[in-house]
């Protein structure tokens, strides 16, 4: 199995989150006035329940690999995405170091 690459989600996560907290500035003002439309009510729903389930998967791929995802699962309702891009960057560091830890003849076998 190949080693998944940092570089995917940083490439996302790094824009993203200067996209979120442009926006999470420049809307502060708004607040849960914005939930007064139907349409963005609909949204907030959309995003709660995939969190939920992005948490039920974080939480399962981290204990199949021996990693914590409490920090990422307690962001998660608050960073939303971020939360889960950060996860994918950790998932990805801890993968590399676990085979390096391995080393190669592990490594092979492996293969």
């Amino acid at each position: 199995m190949n080693k998944p690459s940092p570089i995917l989600p940083l490439i996302v996560l790094v824009p993203f989150t200067a996209l979120s907290v442009v926006c999470a500035w420049e809307g502060r003002a708004d607040g849960l006035s914005a939930l007064s439309h139907p349409w963005a009510v609909q949204v907030a729903l959309d995003l709660c329940i995939s969190c939920f389930l992005v948490g039920g998967w974080m939480r399962r791929d981290a204990r199949e690999r021996g990693i914590s995802a409490l920090p990422f699962l307690v962001l998660l309702p608050f960073l939303g995405s971020i939360s889960a891009l950060l996860y994918l960057v950790r998932r990805s560091w801890a993968e590399g170091s676990s085979k390096a830890a391995r080393g190669p003849a592990t490594m092979v076998r492996a293969l």
